[in-house]
């Protein structure tokens, strides 16, 4: 800021002089002379030729009238300039070291004869910018802010300038022309200015960059591989670094604020200010500038892109003005064809955005914070309104408040981006609800496969018959290959009978058995052992607990297709209830335990069975359970009832199944 201070004085004192020498008052004050009561007397009286001077005198305040009239009507500048003007002023007569005599309001002292206080602080100024304020506004001036310096933008740029200026066309020998001379100087400045702006967010207050150690001549013969070579770049008055200054920073930590590394960056090659592209390397201007320009090499005093004078001369010891770089880059922006506004803190923006976003390694916000320079305390939206200026200004913009339908809550919150949290949420329940799909999709199939088999055996609905009459072998049989009762599956032709028919009805229905399980296409698709007792076909009632032994029996001996079972369980193999489907292991092995008991024990015998099992298949389980812990020798099992109860003890003979008989005797209980 103090060097823009110091060009708004230094214009204000040569307009001044150019004023008072030209007699520019008729064109000047023709708008402002009710603002300018003794203008004749200002350009007859010798003083007016120092109202600019660090010590005000009676006519700087008149003085500073003229000058913000002539810059606001008659020049018509931005109201920044204006403003911009008035604050530099302003600074350069507060500096004065006579106490507060030039502090605080403009006004006469009568009682010592002079003027005091500071001449921009009047009435008169202030009418002055209230009206250059309205006229500006009247005009409808918009207001003009920066658009921002994006990589393809600066890509144009390259290639306009490398369309137009011929680099590599002067022969062996040969001297340049003055007008090609212009021109590579033209476009090599503005090339590696805007390189090393973009880089480094240079605004237009640090455009002082200034070299503190490069490469010692070895520039030319680095290559891109040599990744770690490096030189310093040190921007002198950047935003805040002299604040940090006066309140006694260090200058060790001075030193790391405002001095940068430049590396190769091969991925960027138009915004590479190294060595990737000879059209911008830095190195090639600092020679351009020490063999072309100065005939000397350049010191560390001097600037990196020194004041070009109205000959040709650089002059290395002034630096750039912000005009010329703004000319520098309206010419670039124009010829390239790039659309928008721009002004030198476009950089700063692009850069900015470029390195957070879209980077292919993004960095983190607190290198952003350190190299852009802002202040420690700075506020984290002021860093975002940088970074994402057009999504900044679309969720602040609420021009639409008074509409009828108001957007629900939280709307705003959707439109922030994702973090990791809410990303490993989202996951996570799509995999549940996968999950769920997937495990829903499996019952749909199982349910589809029973209704094939049932449609495969029969299109009627299968009901279970009562078996044929048992016929119990000798004594002398070995009882594991007693004779099987016999139990068929016939199709029922009347819907409404019971599920489980008598032995007259059984015979009046000579209907085909169904064909053999192992004929079923989709015998082995869905594995299922069916609960007892069963539903009835009217799908209210149960079939009697009494009788769920026999369902048991048919399960084992025959199967049943229409509940899903097509295959005995018999012939089941043993991974079908192990493994993979531990799930059916109980059930089987309790049908199992019923089936065995009724064939090994009872030898097949019904009648004997049923004194015993006068309940349902769960208490028949469990009396047989008891049985086993009590009476581990074959034979005794059948001599204990449903209530524990034993026939016979331990004093009698071995149990022989005839003393089966006894329990014929016996009551129910």
């Amino acid at each position: 800021m103090t060097l823009i201070y110091s060009g708004h004085v230094c214009q204000a004192c040569e307009w001044l002089q150019c004023s008072l020498e030209g007699d520019l008052t008729a064109e000047g004050t023709t708008s402002t002379e009710t603002n300018c009561p003794s203008t004749e007397e200002f350009y007859n009286d010798p003083l007016s030729k120092d109202a600019f001077e660090r010590i005000p005198n009676k006519h700087s305040n008149e003085a500073l009238l003229l000058y913000l009239a002539w810059r606001g009507f008659q020049e018509q500048v931005s109201q920044s300039t204006v403003e911009g003007i008035h604050a530099a002023l302003k600074w350069h007569w507060d500096r004065v070291f006579s106490g507060d005599v030039f502090q605080g309001q403009w006004q006469y002292n009568k009682m010592q004869q002079h003027w005091e206080g500071n001449p921009v602080q009047s009435g008169e100024i202030d009418d002055l910018m209230k009206a250059i304020k309205h006229k500006i506004k009247a005009n409808n001036v918009p207001r003009m802010h920066s658009a921002t310096m994006k990589m393809e933008y600066m890509d144009m740029m390259l290639t306009w300038s490398k369309s137009k200026c011929p680099f590599n066309v002067l022969p062996p020998g040969e001297v340049l022309s003055v007008k090609t001379h212009s021109e590579i100087l033209w476009h090599l400045e503005q090339l590696v200015f805007h390189s090393m702006a973009w880089t480094l967010w240079m605004s237009a207050a640090a455009m002082d960059a200034v070299l503190i150690k490069y490469l010692d001549g070895e520039e030319s013969l680095l290559t891109a591989d040599e990744q770690w070579m490096h030189f310093w770049v040190h921007l002198r008055n950047r935003k805040g670094w002299q604040k940090k200054l006066d309140g006694g920073m260090r200058d060790i930590n001075l030193q790391m604020a405002n001095q940068y590394r430049l590396y190769p960056r091969p991925q960027t090659p138009t915004c590479d200010s190294f060595l990737e592209d000879p059209d911008l390397t830095l190195a090639l201007w600092i020679k351009w500038v020490e063999h072309i320009h100065l005939r000397c090499p350049m010191s560390q005093t001097d600037f990196m892109f020194p004041l070009l004078g109205p000959n040709g001369v650089l002059q290395p010891g002034k630096v750039l003005l912000h005009k010329t770089i703004q000319k520098l880059l309206n010419k670039a922006t124009t010829g390239a064809g790039i659309p928008g506004t721009f002004s030198t803190h476009c950089f700063w923006c692009g850069g900015a955005q470029y390195c957070f976003m879209l980077s292919p390694k993004p960095w983190l916000l607190k290198w952003v914070h350190w190299w852009g320079g802002w202040a420690e305390g700075e506020q984290k939206d002021t860093l975002m309104q940088y970074l994402l200026d057009e999504l900044n200004a679309h969720e602040n913009d609420h021009s639409d408040a008074l509409a009828l339908e108001q957007p629900p809550a939280g709307e705003a919150a959707l439109a922030q981006p994702a973090t990791m949290e809410m990303a490993h949420h989202v996951v996570s329940a799509s995999q549940m609800a996968m999950s769920d799909d997937v495990k829903s999709l499996r019952e749909q199939l199982g349910e589809m496969a029973n209704c094939s088999l049932s449609n495969c055996v029969c299109p009627g609905t299968w009901c279970l018959l009562n078996p044929s009459p048992l016929s119990v072998q000798s004594s002398n049989d070995t009882p594991n290959h007693a004779q099987l009762p016999s139990f068929h599956l016939n199709p029922a032709t009347n819907h409404d009978c019971p599920t489980l028919l008598s032995s007259q009805a059984a015979g009046q229905h000579s209907a085909p058995s169904p064909p053999p399980p192992s004929s079923l296409p989709l015998s082995q698709l869905v594995l299922h052992i069916p609960n007892v007792p069963i539903l009835l076909e009217d799908g209210m009632s149960m079939l009697p607990k009494l009788k769920s032994w026999r369902v048991i029996m048919s399960h084992w001996t025959e199967g049943a297709p229409q509940l899903g079972l097509p295959t005995p369980l018999k012939d089941w193999p043993h991974k079908h209830y192990n493994g993979a489907n531990w799930q059916f292991n109980q059930k089987y092995l309790q049908h199992k335990m019923i089936v065995m008991e009724f064939l090994n024990e009872f030898e097949g015998n019904k009648a004997n069975f049923l004194c015993t099992t006068q309940q349902g298949h769960t208490a028949v389980h469990k009396a047989i359970q008891d049985a086993h812990k009590q009476y581990g020798r074959s034979g005794e099992h059948c001599c204990v009832t449903l209530d524990r109860t034993v026939i016979l003890n331990a004093d009698l003979p071995h149990c022989h199944p005839s003393s089966c008989e006894w329990l014929m005797s016996l009551p129910p209980p």
